[in-house]
């Protein structure tokens, strides 16, 4: 087995465009926070473009399957607490 070596093919994956939407919103709100001069309107409106950003992501199947998996290991985590009393 010494002699064995594994290559792995894979190919570095670019970011998912709702991400790279999702960051800019998330820039744009931190931009008006530093200029006074940017209506509430506008904040609002910003701040509607980042939910909306948030919601897509979500509705991701693979953001879906993440929460899932990150839910149900929050729940095998509390019932072995439970059990152990910890």
């Amino acid at each position: 087995m010494a002699g064995l070596h594994i290559r792995c093919n894979s190919l570095p994956c670019s970011p998912h465009p709702l991400l790279s939407a999702y960051q800019e919103h998330l820039r744009t709100l931190k931009d008006f926070e530093a200029i006074s001069s940017i209506s509430v309107s506008n904040k609002l409106n910003g701040l509607l473009d980042l939910h909306d950003c948030t919601h897509e992501l979500i509705r991701l199947p693979i953001k879906q399957q993440a929460l899932a998996r990150e839910y149900s290991d929050k729940c095998v985590d509390n019932i072995l607490k439970g059990l152990w009393g910890s």
